[in-house]
This record gives C-alpha cells, sequence and structure tokens, in this order.
C-alpha cells in the first residue's frame, strides 16, 4: 500500500482528535463567513420546514452559537433546492444570495433577500431574472468603484463552468451579457474517481463515474481584490469526489480573463487530511489575516452531512504584483 492510499484510508477522527471532541456539531455544506466588528457570522446550504441557511455566530471562530436561520419559509423564493448563500452588506443594507429551484418552470435561478443586520431577518426575496435555466453558486463582488458583479456557475448549456455579469447598482438587473470565465482545464480539475474510494463505494453507479469524469464543471466561486489584482477561488471535481479541491485564477479586471497562475489546488485532501475539501469561502480575521471556510466529506466513507472547516491562507506577491496562495495546515480546525 502507498502513501497516498495510506493517507487517503486516515479517519479524520484519528488525524483530529480533539477538534472532532469538542467542535464537530456544525454541518454546513457550501459554507460562508461574513465578518464585522469582531463578530463572526456562519451560514451554509441547509434547510428545514422553518426556513433555510441556518446562521451560527463567534467572536474568536472556535466556540460557535447557532442563532436561528437566516430566511423563514415565508420570505424564500423557489420550492427547493435552496443553495450556496452569501451575507454580504450593501447600500447600507445586509443581504443574502442564494440559489434556488423552480418547479413549475424546472429552473434553478439566483435571488437576494434583504435585511437590518447579519445574523437573520431576511425578507422580500427578489429573483434576479435570467434567459438561461441553470444558474448555481451565487458571489456578489462589488469594486471599489461601486460597479457591482455577480459571479455564478452553470453545469449545462455553452458554458459549462464559472461566468461573470455585471449587475445595476440596487442588484435587480443585469447589465450586458454573460461572459464565461473558467473552465475545468487542468487534469487535477477532473480526476476519475480514486480506485480505493469505489471499492470503498459499491454503490456507486458507472454513469456517475462517468458523469465525474467527462461533465463535472469548476463551481463555488468566491472573489477579492487584493492590491489592485482580482483574485477567483473556485472549487474543482465533483462535490461527492474524494479529490473535490480548491483551485485560485488571479485577473487584472473582474470581469477577466483570469489565469490559473498556480497550477495545482491550494486546499485539497493531500493538504486537509478530509476527503472532499471544498466550496467555502474567504473571510479576515479581526487582524487582517486570511481565511478559507469549507466543507468536507463526513468520513472517508461517507460523503454527507458534510463537515465544516476553516484554514488561514499564506498570500504571498510575485514580481509582477500577481498573489499566491499556500493553506497553512496548522491552522485548519472543525467547526
Amino acid at each position: 500500500m502507498d502513501k497516498r492510499t495510506i493517507h487517503f484510508l486516515l479517519s479524520a477522527a484519528a488525524l483530529f482528535a480533539p477538534a472532532l471532541a469538542a467542535n464537530a456539531e456544525i454541518l454546513l455544506p457550501d459554507p460562508t463567513i461574513y465578518a464585522e466588528d469582531g463578530t463572526y457570522y456562519l451560514t451554509g446550504t441547509g434547510d428545514d420546514a422553518n426556513g433555510a441557511f441556518p446562521v451560527y455566530e463567534s467572536k474568536d471562530l472556535a466556540e460557535w452559537k447557532r442563532v436561528g436561520n437566516a430566511v423563514d419559509a415565508k420570505n424564500l423564493s423557489g420550492d427547493k433546492w435552496f443553495w450556496a448563500p452569501q451575507i454580504f452588506k450593501h447600500a447600507g443594507k445586509y443581504k443574502i444570495a442564494y440559489c434556488a429551484f423552480d418547479e413549475r418552470g424546472k429552473k434553478h435561478f439566483l435571488a437576494f433577500a434583504e435585511s437590518d443586520r447579519p445574523d437573520g431577518g431576511f425578507k422580500n426575496s427578489k429573483i434576479l431574472k435570467s434567459d438561461t435555466n441553470f444558474e448555481i453558486d451565487p458571489f456578489i463582488f462589488a469594486d471599489d468603484d461601486g460597479r457591482v458583479f455577480a459571479y455564478f456557475v452553470h453545469w449545462k448549456g455553452k458554458f459549462g463552468g464559472v461566468c461573470v455579469q455585471e449587475l445595476s447598482a440596487d442588484l435587480t438587473k443585469r447589465v450586458g451579457a454573460i461572459k464565461p470565465l473558467l473552465k475545468n482545464d487542468r487534469n487535477w480539475e477532473k480526476k476519475p474517481l480514486p480506485k480505493e474510494f469505489k471499492e470503498l463505494n459499491k454503490n456507486i453507479k458507472d454513469e456517475w463515474e462517468k458523469f465525474h469524469a467527462s461533465r463535472g464543471v469548476i463551481e463555488g466561486p468566491t472573489v477579492i481584490k487584493r492590491k489592485g489584482k482580482y483574485v477567483l477561488f473556485y472549487s474543482a471535481n465533483d462535490f461527492r469526489s474524494p479529490d473535490y479541491c480548491i483551485g485560485v485564477a488571479v485577473a487584472d479586471s473582474p470581469m477577466g480573463e483570469f489565469k490559473k497562475l498556480q497550477d495545482a489546488p491550494i486546499i485539497s485532501r493531500e493538504i486537509t487530511g478530509f476527503n472532499g475539501s471544498g466550496h467555502g469561502d474567504i473571510f479576515f480575521d479581526n487582524d487582517g489575516g486570511i481565511w478559507y471556510v469549507f466543507h468536507a466529506h463526513h468520513s472517508n466513507i461517507r460523503v454527507s452531512p458534510r463537515r465544516t472547516a476553516i484554514i488561514k491562507l499564506i498570500e504571498t506577491f510575485d514580481s509582477d504584483g500577481n498573489p499566491h496562495y499556500k493553506a497553512d495546515y496548522s491552522t485548519m480546525r472543525l467547526l
């Protein structure tokens, strides 16, 4: 048995027993953290009969308290599949962007709701209308000049990856055409399922494996601006794959062209010790440190319910001013 297989088969409990014992209770896919005035607000995909997107608060990134749901049921747009929320502040109001599914139109769409506080009470959901019928994983980025951009993902159609479109200042209209930005064009972004994973999960169908290898796309975009450069973090490989991971691309404009200057994942199971480490968000701590919150598989033989974790990033700049990132393994913790 080679070292890679041994690493794969190590259990999360063996790697992080103290963290698991104390902080294994938060199980959120597609997590995001909004930080303001020394408080961190965590939410992610998850819904029940009363609403969507559970919200947790913390002052120190170690102790977390659930404070409710971001959006109650009567204020949701859509019928099901409420995914990938993002809390942000715009024009004096707190906003939450999310995607949902409309049964009648058989359509995935993007929506916004707003609140006077970041920990919940989001109301008046509005659909961001589109001519396409499949948009997921929204991320809203406001540039220094006031222009606002929506990043999202197409699984199907002519784009098949991360896209961008400018929005009106009030977030109610799309401005200009949808522009495709990134596809899974590197070998590490479209890995076939590992042999040991297939052996442990014999219920996985051949058809799913074919889908994963041929049609899986990159997803879960997050964009930040660093010293004039636009940095797009994204997830590659199907979320059910142990090789789900995080990549990064850099551009001189929010509309691209984004270039993958680091031709390898910056967060992966080899780095974290957890299968399926991906789809999260960037946030900054009280000292300006850069962190990534993400989800990981529940165990090496089970995808869900997915665990929530954070890891600090080390940022450096090359001679051309382009930022590069490396995950600091020693800072990783489960929430």
